[in-house]
């Protein structure tokens, strides 16, 4: 038999790390642990239960709360190192390109 002894009491909830993963994911993870069985619940608990699988889901995120697939920033995702503030902006396009974007949206 295997001696599991996981301490998982060290997650700090008032972090926006935390708090990113609590928004987006504890819904989804309070479902899967209501359709458990009972010896499903039994090993989920044995493992660390819920402080176990937000710990784990939080390694996936930095300490700004952004999605970091694992430590590593995805181009093109929501960890693009520039705050979400300056990420969205409206920038202005030639109608020449506006419309090429236009009709090849069209075509498809």
């Amino acid at each position: 038999m295997f001696n599991i002894n996981i301490n998982y009491t060290n997650i700090k909830n008032n972090t926006i790390q935390y708090k990113k993963v609590e928004k987006e994911k504890l819904a989804a993870l309070m479902e899967e642990e209501a359709a458990m069985t009972p010896e499903q619940k039994m090993l989920y608990e044995l493992l660390g239960g819920r402080k176990a699988h937000m710990q784990n889901v939080m390694r996936q995120y930095n300490s700004d709360g952004d999605f970091t697939a694992g430590g590593l920033v995805v181009p093109g995702m929501d960890a693009t190192g520039i705050p979400e503030s300056e990420r969205h902006q409206i920038i202005s396009i030639s109608e020449d390109s506006r419309q090429k974007m236009f009709d090849n949206c069209k075509m498809k």
